[in-house]
């Protein structure tokens, strides 16, 4: 994920640093940590989550944010990312509901590549989706969940060249 992240960053033209790199790395690597907190039974669930475990299962930024403050590596752009990756554009996000702008960039570059990757992937309650059909998802909730100028870049301009890590994963 902090790779495809990199490659959303670098189209929209947000990478200026070495700093930069290191933030979306950090972000992208540290980004659920939170969940290392929340009980495996919940996490891997293969049905639908009940009010309380959906409950639990948002307070994995806060609990990711709390972790990663104590690294002297991780600085507050980083942290924010953490923080605030489920934040949606129209608001209706956690952990604090914050709005369109107000939500730190790193958290909303997050926010697409997280929902995208997590949508690839199979999952104990589903399938993994075809890459159409997560472009398609990211695109019809495009100002709702999710930044409408960087949805944009990453349907029209990551994603038709993006390659997966040619390193061996196992």
């Amino acid at each position: 994920m902090a790779e495809l992240t990199l490659h959303l960053a670098t189209a929209a033209d947000l990478i200026h640093s070495e700093r930069d790199i290191r933030q979306i790395v950090w972000a992208g690597l540290l980004h659920d940590i939170g969940k290392v907190a929340i009980d495996p039974r919940i996490l891997n669930k293969p049905g639908p989550l009940t009010p309380a475990e959906f409950e639990v299962i948002q307070q994995h930024p806060s609990l990711g944010y709390r972790l990663a403050r104590t690294a002297p590596q991780i600085d507050s752009e980083t942290l924010g990312g953490i923080l605030h990756h489920h934040e949606r554009w129209d608001g209706e996000g956690y952990p604090m509901g914050l709005i369109g702008e107000s939500i730190p960039l790193l958290a909303r570059l997050l926010k697409i590549t997280d929902v995208y990757d997590a949508l690839v992937s199979d999952r104990p309650y589903r399938a993994a989706w075809t890459a159409d059909e997560a472009a398609t998802y990211l695109l019809q909730h495009s100002g709702m969940a999710f930044d409408p100028s960087l949805i944009q870049i990453f349907a029209y301009r990551v994603l038709p060249v993006y390659q997966q890590p040619t390193f061996p994963l196992d």
